[in-house]
């Protein structure tokens, strides 16, 4: 038995703490030699029985060499735009890694309010509508012409199997096929010439509107990535400046902003 007023302290607590392995002073040195080795592709193997203090004096001698060497970088892993199925990898100083991260979780939830808002705003749906108000209502005006052009020829403009097509009327109804085959062969012809006219002039401001149209979405478009743009605009910079001095950092924001642009 040990009588414990012999000890000389209170706690453990009390006593300094060893900087050497007891009676494993070889162990110690080979540690500290294998550590040491300026060079890739050497491993420690600790062996030792159990309560020999193994993990306590590699710890030891990891903690107090790493004491003396750079703070090493944060890896963090990032969307790659051009391989998705290949992150890319990128070192920020230490503690930078989960600041960045935290950073973006709070530049998405902005960016999604401020979209958002921007295009329930009053003044993008104005500039949206004057955008196509100009075809819409040049379409519309050509179309009542071709209409009344077409009642004055005893034709009806209506929609068909194959699309929008022009028949030949009587009384504002379109002509049955018993009367059709009631008149005349001279009066069929020059429906039939007159219908085929009509058609080809209908055909071709069917595709004069939809270049037309085509026109228009591509106005419609580039509004909204000028939108879109502006309304991300100021988040990028803030972002921008606080990681402009950190490698591919700036060009990794890039990507993104040119990704939520592009895909409005």
């Amino acid at each position: 038995t040990c009588d414990p007023a012999r000890l000389g302290f209170e706690t453990t607590a009390d006593l300094k703490h060893l900087t050497a392995a007891i009676g494993q002073e070889r162990a110690a040195n080979a540690l500290e030699f294998g550590v040491r080795m300026p060079a890739d592709g050497y491993n420690i193997f600790v062996l030792g029985p159990v309560g020999a203090g193994r993990t306590w004096l590699a710890r030891s001698v990891l903690e107090q060499e790493a004491r003396s060497r750079p703070v090493p970088g944060s890896w963090c892993y990032v969307y790659n735009f051009e391989a998705p199925n290949s992150p890319k990898a990128i070192c920020l100083p230490d503690g930078m890694a989960c600041e960045w991260r935290t950073d973006m979780d709070e530049f998405v939830e902005d960016v999604q309010r401020e979209i958002q808002a921007a295009f329930e705003s009053e003044e993008y749906v104005q500039r949206r509508d004057e955008t196509v108000k100009d075809f819409r209502e040049e379409r519309q005006a050509e179309f009542e012409a071709f209409e009344k052009e077409a009642q004055e020829a005893n034709m009806l403009v209506g929609r068909g199997s194959s699309g929008i097509v022009v028949a030949p009327a009587k009384d504002g109804e379109v002509l049955s096929a018993q009367d059709y085959a009631a008149l005349s062969e001279e009066e069929r012809e020059a429906i039939d010439d007159k219908r085929e006219e009509l058609q080809e002039k209908l055909d071709e401001i069917l595709r004069k509107h939809q270049r037309a149209e085509r026109t228009a979405r591509a106005q419609v478009k580039e509004l909204d990535r000028d939108v879109m743009s502006f309304a991300v605009g100021q988040l990028f910079e803030e972002l921008e400046a606080k990681y402009r001095d950190y490698a591919r950092v700036p060009e990794h924001l890039a990507q993104i902003k040119a990704d939520i642009v592009e895909n409005v």
